[in-house]
């Protein structure tokens, strides 16, 4: 996406502000094509707001000027070397007031983590696709508030330094919520990015709300996530984000914690476990494989001893054919022994939590009872839990006993939820590596 050049969006917000003054005045829709009166209003206009559109030039080449030494990508990400902005918005109408500047400084790592308000030069790239976007008619100069505010810059009763105030009246036009992070030291685009994923996580984990990242510039113009009649301030984490987390899971996280249902919960939290099955799985197999060969009575000239090994092979191939990858749910009790400490699962849950799960099977899907006393088998019920629990989700075909019906089960379903929630921030986070 390139930058128009200074001078054409000037241009183009002088445009808006003549357009929406000179219907008001003239209570008629404003055509270039129309003749004299368009012609004298327009000089009009100039001349009686000469000084101030100077004081607006000014203003929007500074910021322009700092905004061109930024670099652009994928239309909504503004970096450089040692700092990056994105939009963000909570789907949860999670309200972040403007005024509010929420930040963390990591002064171990030398990192500014922020959300807030857009940046003025995040503002002037809003205008610049704005721009775009009314230049291809999809969308209209009345489809925004810029220029009803722009116009009350002019207003003769305005102070003349109104604007002049880190160009506050821009940051004004478009609204919307951007996540900042600066470095100390230079850091690539892909470094940055998952600075900021670090940093999601860690607000998300922490205020119990999704925050997600908008895909393209045309949804942050038209989504307003701030509302006069609903604002909530976020709760800031303890601390700087001290973890980097894989790639992807993250969005599972976020997904379940934007969903009010119980069913999407449930399989995006499933899919942060899902996600290591073929690590783990893999993992084990190298492990007995290892094992099986370097065992002290193994020889490589015994062909009974080869044959074993093949038709251990064999088998586990076999499984992986036949289950995707490998048997999933001792995959999912692999991950859980890894992942999974006992005794920090069982402070998270309250006591009437720990006692549901001890004494109630999930009825739609019989799944099993567990207990945290059971040291033997809580791994095993655990894992059958919730994995019987998804399939009771996922295969809806007739006949299957352990079937999900929606709506029926849904309040049994979300009984499960904190469970599964609490299992996949501990793999989230047991799976991480330091910063």
């Amino acid at each position: 996406m390139g930058l128009y050049s200074c001078k054409e969006l000037i241009d183009f917000i002088i445009q808006g502000i003549i357009k929406e003054q000179f219907e008001e005045y003239f209570e008629e829709k404003f055509n270039e094509n129309d003749d004299k009166n368009i012609i004298d209003f327009k000089e009009e206009f100039f001349n009686q707001h000469e000084d101030k559109i100077k004081i607006l030039s000014n203003n929007l080449s500074a910021v322009y000027n700092k905004l061109k030494v930024l670099s652009i990508s994928k239309e909504i990400i503004l970096f450089s070397d040692h700092h990056i902005e994105i939009p963000v918005y909570f789907p949860q109408k999670l309200i972040f007031s403007l005024d509010n500047n929420y930040h963390i400084n990591d002064k171990t790592n030398n990192i500014r983590y922020e959300i807030s308000a857009q940046s003025t030069e995040y503002s002037l790239l809003m205008l610049n696709h704005f721009k775009i976007l009314c230049d291809n008619k999809q969308m209209e100069l009345n489809d925004q508030r810029i220029h009803n505010m722009l116009a009350e810059y002019f207003d003769e009763y305005r102070r003349d330094d109104f604007f002049e105030s880190d160009f506050y009246m821009l940051r004004q036009f478009f609204e919307t919520l951007t996540i900042k992070i600066t470095t100390i030291d230079a850091v690539s685009l892909k470094d940055l990015q998952k600075l900021t994923e670090i940093f999601t996580f860690q607000v998300m984990i922490t205020n119990n709300t999704s925050c997600a990242y908008y895909t393209n510039m045309f949804d942050v113009l038209m989504q307003n996530v701030f509302t006069e009649n609903e604002r909530s301030d976020l709760n800031k984490p303890s601390s700087a984000p001290h973890r980097v987390y894989r790639d992807h899971i993250i969005d599972y996280y976020s997904l379940a914690l934007s969903s009010s249902e119980p069913f999407t919960q449930y399989l995006s939290y499933y899919h942060v476990l899902e996600y290591f099955y073929d690590e783990v799985f893999n993992e084990n197999l190298r492990k007995e494989f290892q094992d099986k060969i370097t065992h002290p009575n193994f020889s490589y000239k015994d062909n009974k001893a080869l044959d074993k090994i093949i038709n251990f092979v064999k088998k586990e191939t076999r499984n992986c054919k036949e289950n995707g990858q490998g048997n999933e749910l001792e995959s999912l009790k692999q991950v859980l022994k890894k992942f999974i400490d006992r005794d920090e699962l069982q402070e998270k849950l309250n006591s009437k939590q720990i006692e549901y799960f001890q004494k109630n099977q999930v009825s739609f899907s019989h799944a099993p009872t567990f207990s945290f006393k059971d040291k033997e088998g809580f791994y095993n019920n655990l894992a059958q839990r919730i994995y019987q629990t998804r399939n009771s989700l996922v295969h809806s075909k007739e006949g299957n006993v352990g079937r999900y019906k929606p709506y029926q089960d849904s309040e049994e379903l979300s009984k499960e939820i904190p469970l599964i929630k609490l299992v996949a921030e501990q793999v989230i986070i047991n799976s991480s590596t330091p910063l």
